[in-house]
């Protein structure tokens, strides 16, 4: 009877054991699943070094002439490496315009089917015009391996697309972080209709999932 009660304990034992495996293997999979959907989506899973810097709102500016208000924000802008910052030109008209010249970067084909390109220009585009109160204009010219690619954008748009003064309203760091954090969860890869100035930039700029 001893022999017969030990295998008994023994069978029960396996068996706690095994559901304790099946356990682990399905809390392994959950989180794995977890961490690849969020990975998967814009805005999600974003490492400290991929987010534009919540203390370049120290540096919001009125004017396009504070230069070094202006270098700082334009440096410290963020595109996970499907582009590479290659300098900036202020210019000082009509239209007070920046001119923002890129270069493909080494993650420029990996990220195609993550991000589009033209979301990584808008994001960078409204933090621009939420920090420097007369900029009205922003040109990014983008130098790739096949082409030279040159998208404008304007300040009404991202007035238009939150329904606010970008400038004025966002007028603290917290007011500019969820500024950010909302931009991470929008599709920002298309412009409204009355944008004609950009369409032919649009095809070659835009990929999607």
């Amino acid at each position: 009877m001893k022999q017969g009660g030990k295998m008994i304990k023994s069978n029960k034992l396996n068996k706690v054991l095994l559901i304790l495996f099946i356990l682990l293997i399905l809390v392994f999979l959950l989180i794995f699943f977890i961490l690849r959907e969020g990975i998967d989506k814009p805005g999600k899973m974003q490492s400290q070094d991929e987010q534009i810097p919540i203390e370049i709102f120290d540096y919001k500016t009125q004017d396009i002439k504070a230069k070094e208000n202006v270098e700082k924000i334009v440096t410290n802008l963020k595109f996970l490496g499907v582009y590479s910052y290659n300098g900036y030109q202020i210019e000082e008209k009509a239209n007070n315009t920046i001119k923002i010249y890129l270069n493909e970067g080494e993650k420029a084909q990996i990220n195609k089917g993550q991000r589009s390109d033209l979301e990584y220009i808008n994001k960078n585009a409204i933090a621009l015009f939420a920090l420097i109160g007369n900029l009205d204009e922003l040109d990014f010219f983008i130098s790739t391996k096949d082409e030279n690619i040159n998208i404008k954008t304007q300040r009404r748009w991202a007035n238009e697309l939150f329904k606010i003064n970008i400038y004025k309203d966002v007028n603290s760091r917290e007011s500019f972080q969820k500024l950010l954090q909302d931009i991470d969860n929008m599709r920002l890869t298309t412009r409204p209709n009355n944008y004609k100035d950009i369409e032919s930039c649009i095809s070659d700029a835009i990929m999607t999932y």
